[in-house]
């Protein structure tokens, strides 16, 4: 991993409910902003990859953005992150969204049906309204800061 480096992670199946394109569109916004030491790995595959490929691509965000795909190592790549983000637009119980809370990562989550029913906003993570790329990147700075 980079040193310096503020690293996010998501795990979840490329998907419309995944909503990965609002981490990527708050992405876009943090550089914008001129924060140019983030690295966000997503973790997942699915029918959204050719999508989301085609978003990190025409946002610049190539260096700083990775679609890892399906990995077996996901505990570790979570001990080396810094914040865990889960924008999906609905949810279950999150098997990610537990495992990161285990490795004492930071949460940010979508205020989605099944996810603000586990995290309570400013005690065990941070709350976004769905689909908000913007307030995703004000928390991303916030926990940063």
């Amino acid at each position: 991993m980079i040193k310096n480096t503020l690293k996010i992670i998501s795990v979840g199946r490329l998907s419309y409910q995944k909503a990965m394109e609002v981490l990527i569109s708050a992405t876009a916004e943090l550089v914008a902003l001129g924060m140019c030491n983030i690295f966000v790995m997503i973790v997942g595959e699915g029918e959204d990859r050719k999508h989301l490929e085609k978003l990190i691509l025409e946002l610049g965000l190539c260096n700083c953005v990775r679609l890892l795909g399906i990995r077996h190592n996901v505990i570790e790549l979570m001990k080396a992150s810094d914040i865990f983000a889960m924008p999906s637009r609905f949810e279950g119980l999150s098997v990610a969204m537990t495992e990161a809370m285990a490795c004492g990562l930071p949460i940010i989550a979508a205020d989605a049906p099944g996810l603000r029913t586990f995290i309570i906003h400013g005690q065990n993570g941070l709350l976004i309204p769905v689909e908000d790329h913007k307030a995703l990147a004000k928390c991303i700075l916030q926990l940063a800061e």
